[in-house]
């Protein structure tokens, strides 16, 4: 595929699926390119649809240092709990 960034999102943003190792909220995002592999975990708060949104969000703050030198950056995030068929845009 000739795309220039690959992201994975996965986790348990309950209210069910937590074992002892995983609490609802834990998160591993990764994000990559050609030169370089991120991989982070997060424990975010909230109800399913919180966890979700946060972890939206903070996928989109890993892709902003290769795009520090643009005035704005505007991506377009689904939130299909939500709204359903809205989109709302985040700025990075």
């Amino acid at each position: 595929a000739k795309t220039d960034y690959g992201m994975g999102i996965t986790g348990i943003a309950g209210p069910t699926g937590e074992t002892s190792g995983k609490p609802v909220g834990t998160v591993f995002i990764a994000v990559s390119n050609n030169k370089k592999t991120v991989c982070r975990k997060f424990l975010f708060r909230g109800n399913r649809l919180s966890i979700r949104n946060q972890a939206c969000l903070n996928s989109l703050k890993l892709l902003k240092p290769p795009y520090d030198t643009l005035m704005r950056v505007f991506i377009a995030i689904q939130l299909p709990e939500a709204v359903k068929n809205k989109l709302y845009f985040a700025e990075i």
